[in-house]
């Protein structure tokens, strides 16, 4: 794949036509490279090209024309960087500690885009495909042992309040794109979102009640 796709601008261009690199595919590919071949040397260029890319309000857009970043492509972006960091890449560590601290802030200041009129961050989804949601980013903070912020508590009250009587959390939504096969189905009890919401609960340490009973 580095063969074949690395641009120029140290991103990769999975299309059959010339143009940039999209930073929010380059930071899935970041993710992914990393936990497969952290071997490849080229992962550092990825590293350069983030750092290069960070917007002015700490974020990341797809759009290089832009000065205002989107949460997709920061989410993006920053599990690629979490997990480059997690399997030992050592490219410009530091550099990459203040990136991620303000691209968490981007999202922080943004109240995590909890008030958001797309109504799709605010559903239990999975897989998350390329999609911000209000899971995924705690996902994010629990995976990559980000410090609790007050600005979390809303979210995180979200979550909670999303658990059915039966003490588990449903699928509510699901991405467009082709599969394989079906997981799971919407407004159905759900295993993988279940499972992740208990270990980010656990992680801060603010398991609900009604499911010590």
């Amino acid at each position: 794949m580095f063969n074949e796709c690395l641009a120029a601008d140290g991103g990769l261009n999975l299309s059959k036509y010339e143009h940039p690199s999209d930073i929010c595919v380059d930071g899935m590919i970041l993710n992914y490279a990393s936990y497969f071949c952290m071997d490849e040397p080229r992962l550092n260029r990825l590293v350069d090209h983030f750092l290069y890319e960070q917007k002015p309000d700490g974020g990341y857009s797809w759009d290089r024309e832009t000065q205002v970043s989107d949460p997709h492509t920061t989410i993006c972006v920053l599990e690629g960087i979490g997990q480059y960091c997690r399997s030992g890449g050592r490219h410009r560590l530091e550099d990459l500690e203040v990136c991620q601290t303000r691209a968490v802030e981007y999202l922080l200041s943004n109240g995590l885009f909890i008030d958001s009129p797309d109504k799709r961050f605010r559903k239990l989804a999975y897989p998350f495909r390329y999609c911000y949601d209000l899971l995924r980013i705690l996902e994010y903070f629990t995976i990559n042992t980000i410090p609790f912020d007050t600005r979390m508590e809303p979210v995180v009250a979200w979550l909670q309040s999303k658990q059915r009587k039966d003490g588990l959390w449903y699928l509510e939504h699901e991405h467009k794109g082709n599969v394989h096969f079906v997981m799971e189905k919407v407004g159905e009890p759900s295993r993988f979102i279940t499972v992740k919401v208990l270990t980010i609960l656990n992680h801060f340490e603010l398991l609900s009640e009604r499911i010590d009973d």
